[in-house]
């Protein structure tokens, strides 16, 4: 017996309670704890050295590995490229030649790929989903709220630097809180998502402006447009109107916004290197950038495939990072590290677009196309941001992992549920949600 099978079509099933994925899964002893350190490690000082975090993710580390004896886990093959991109970066740290600097820096990095693999394991269910996303966002709201208070601005620029002392950071975190309390929006059902989600939203959003993190903002944005589609597809005239104003200014301010971003002069630092001259590329900050470009390309002709270790050597006149994911990913943990990591962040927006073609209407469908607006988001902002400064959206990209086979793995179930001479196809070609097909 199925559920809806004789019900007539309307739309109350987009937004019907039996449509949404649900299951029995629960947040365990385990994702309490494993919640604590991603709130922990998001609410921490800006440094690759915090002996807190160090900690916790040691403590962590030893209780993960034990539960994978007494749970069963079903390691998908995103999850074990993601185990090799664990020990190949510590590998590369291990066998640089400055391996202390290299460890204690690299450590940092670590940290932020364990968090992504352990959270990708334990997404197993909504209710697992917006338990960690309420982690994420407390840790990220712990840094946020204070800055509204008791604003700390760089001496040079007037940056909002909050509390974690470096502006970019700053702001790829309230980016990624911004981002978590809006998609919960989306996720919960409640009345009470009205005040809280809102409230967070515009107040991590404000921090993110004073911050001039222009690499963090693209991610603010990625969501928006997600919001502004939805909004779009199921309101009225005077609403379109409202929207497409709205959306008008917010494009306008962020191209103006990105006329002086500094993934624009790392590009253009990039191309005087190869002979190619960017005008108003000039000056000593820009031949500061040229150098430290053509050091991290000198460093990953050394060791093309292995690397050289992470942000361990000096580049002009200090250990500085190329502040751009690629060739920090490239002169760090060579070909092999990169590959590594862009199969992990890329194939979770495959394995959504896998799980689509279950879900062709519904909340389920919105979920999807926010988790691969954001995934995308990661990729254009890591041109911008060193891997440090992005460690949110990492963290991030574990829940989309993690959630997206669970969407896969769900749909699957569902029609596979379906009676054998019942067509799915002409199912869902007349508007029938596919989500809505469950047994009795």
């Amino acid at each position: 017996m199925y559920l809806t099978e004789n019900k007539p079509y309307n739309e109350s099933y987009l937004y019907n309670e039996d449509s949404f994925i649900t299951s029995t899964e629960r947040p365990s002893f385990f994702d309490f704890i494993f919640g604590f350190f991603i709130a922990a490690m998001l609410a921490t000082n800006y440094s690759p050295y915090n002996d807190l975090v160090s900690n916790i993710g040691l403590g962590v580390s030893i209780l993960f590995l034990f539960t994978l004896f007494v749970q069963r886990y079903h390691f998908q093959r995103e999850l074990i490229v993601l185990l090799l991109l664990y020990g190949w970066t510590l590998m590369c740290s291990l066998l640089s030649d400055y391996r202390t600097l290299a460890f204690l820096s690299t450590f940092y990095l670590l940290k932020v790929q364990f968090v992504l693999l352990v959270v990708a394991l334990r997404c197993t269910s909504i209710a697992r989903l917006v338990f960690y996303l309420f982690c994420l966002g407390i840790g990220c709201i712990t840094l946020v709220l204070p800055s509204l208070f008791t604003a700390a601005y760089l001496a040079s620029d007037e940056r909002l630097i909050g509390t974690v002392g470096q502006p970019n950071a700053m702001g790829s975190i309230s980016s990624v809180s911004f981002v978590v309390w809006v998609s919960l929006f989306f996720v919960i059902k409640k009345w009470w998502k009205w005040i809280i989600c809102p409230l967070f939203a515009v107040s991590s959003l404000r921090v993110l402006v004073l911050t001039g993190s222009r690499g963090s903002f693209l991610t603010a944005l990625a969501f928006l447009v997600v919001g502004v589609w939805f909004l779009w597809w199921q309101g009225r005239l005077g609403l379109k109107l409202f929207i497409l104003v709205a959306a008008s200014v917010f494009v306008v301010a962020f191209i103006h916004y990105m006329v002086e971003t500094q993934m624009l002069k790392r590009l253009a630092a990039l191309a005087s290197i190869f002979g190619f001259e960017v005008r108003g590329a000039e000056g000593e900050t820009h031949a500061v950038r040229v150098e430290i470009m053509k050091t991290a390309i000198s460093l990953f002709l050394e060791s093309p495939f292995f690397g050289k270790g992470y942000g361990t050597f000096r580049m002009y006149s200090a250990y500085v990072y190329t502040h751009t994911t690629p060739f920090d990913m490239l002169y760090g943990t060579g070909l092999i590290g990169t590959l590594l990591y862009y199969y992990v962040i890329i194939s979770s927006w495959l394995v959504f677009r896998k799980a689509k073609k279950y879900f062709p209407f519904g909340r389920e469908r919105v979920v999807i196309n926010i988790c691969q607006a954001l995934i995308f988001a990661q990729l254009v902002q890591g041109m911008a941001l060193p891997y440090q400064s992005s460690k949110p959206h990492a963290v991030l990209s574990g829940v989309w992992l993690g959630m997206a086979w669970y969407m896969r793995r769900r749909g699957e179930a569902t029609r596979y549920q379906v009676a054998e001479n019942y067509d799915v196809e002409s199912y869902a070609e007349a508007g029938r949600p596919i989500g809505d097909v469950v047994s009795a």
